[in-house]
């Protein structure tokens, strides 16, 4: 596209330059055939310019494969321009000796000129399909792996507790819904549990279902009269066993101790520890709670290589999952698809209709007589 728009900055300079010429010029004759040129260069100037008016409507985003092809299309067209000067050099001119000059036509003209001009549209076509052009589309790949994240939430009665704003639970499922806006990619998952757990989500990409789900969270979904950490961890830990991620978590937010369930939760920590999974402990209680300690927590935190933390209100438990979210941010290369598709065919089909069209022409109906 630059190129075409270059010829045709360079065309119109050149019959700018000639107008002044014309301008200029006392001579009669050198004026007549800078008239001529001048006239040819508007003429390659509306000729280029009609042409990049159609390759831009049904080529804009067209590139070329071999752009430096064409850079022939600068000679051709001020051949083009230039014939009709270099023909009244080149062939010999006769003279007669006639009472009367025999006046041009336009018939004349066309006859002298057409085939000429078709000629030189079609090798300007041919140049134009030995550059390729060819529409690209381009499709951004998505990442081929990323983390695999299990949010697991304790939903048992003290969760309604309001020292967060407007509770334990309300304020640990906005942050958990924050967290996941801020990740590209990865698998999220929810488990709720108190004395039991429960799969709310399992892993998925959706995170606009994910976010159905969680929201759907609410105190007693599930038995809420005690505290299971250890089974909340190992049904966590069975949905990541066969995952293929590299880096494999479990944030596990609750406001109390294990109290209840099958499995202890360091026995859960070492298995999920065995299977590649970093646990994040989250404890949501106010200040006013100074008898909790997080010892759990703590513990299944330390087996797994993960991190403890203790949150006092909405400020620090946005901050905490702000944090976690720093802590395994995975990064992603640009991958792309890049598509060639070649569209040369209708220069190479237009320029052979130009070359018979002007056999005919020249063959047929401007045919001279010897």
């Amino acid at each position: 596209m630059s190129i075409l728009l270059k010829i045709l900055y360079l065309c119109s300079f050149i019959f700018v330059l000639l107008m002044l010429a014309v301008l200029l010029t006392r001579d009669k004759t050198a004026r007549k055939y800078l008239k001529k040129a001048a006239g040819a260069a508007f003429l390659a100037s509306a000729a280029v310019g009609l042409f990049y008016v159609y390759v831009y409507i049904f080529f804009r985003d067209t590139f070329y494969a071999n752009p430096w092809y064409l850079s022939a299309l600068a000679p051709l067209v001020l051949f083009w321009i230039g014939y009709p000067l270099l023909s009244r050099f080149v062939t010999p001119a006769v003279s007669y000796n006639l009472a009367y000059s025999p006046a041009r036509t336009t018939y004349g003209v066309l006859a002298k000129y057409f085939s000429f001009t078709l000629i030189c549209a079609a090798l300007a076509l041919a140049v134009i399909a030995l550059a390729r052009p060819r529409n690209v589309e381009c499709t951004v790949l998505p990442p081929t792996e990323g983390v695999d994240i299990m949010l697991t939430l304790d939903v048992s009665n003290s969760m309604g507790t309001a020292d967060f704003t407007p509770n334990r639970l309300a304020a640990a499922k906005e942050a958990a819904e924050n967290f996941i806006h801020k990740r590209v990619s990865d698998r999220i998952g929810v488990v709720v549990f108190a004395s039991e757990p429960m799969l709310q989500s399992p892993l998925t990409l959706d995170y606009d279902a994910l976010l159905d789900y969680l929201n759907s969270v609410r105190v007693g979904i599930v038995r809420a009269d005690s505290t299971a950490i250890g089974d909340a961890v190992a049904l966590s830990s069975m949905h990541l066993e066969n995952s293929k991620a590299k880096t494999k978590i479990i944030i596990l937010l609750t406001d109390g101790e294990n109290n209840d369930g099958a499995i202890p939760p360091a026995d859960a920590a070492k298995s999920a520890a065995a299977l590649g999974i970093k646990i994040y402990g989250i404890a949501a209680v106010g200040r006013q709670d100074v008898n909790f300690d997080g010892g759990s927590l703590r513990e299944i935190a330390g087996i797994t290589g993960g991190k403890y933390f203790r949150a006092y209100d909405n400020a620090g438990l946005e901050n905490i999952y702000s944090e976690i979210d720093k802590l395994e941010k995975t990064e992603f290369k640009n991958l792309a698809m890049v598509d060639y598709d070649d569209v040369y065919e209708p220069f190479l089909v237009l320029a052979l209709i130009f070359l018979c069209v002007a056999f005919v022409f020249d063959k047929l109906i401007f045919m001279r007589l010897p």
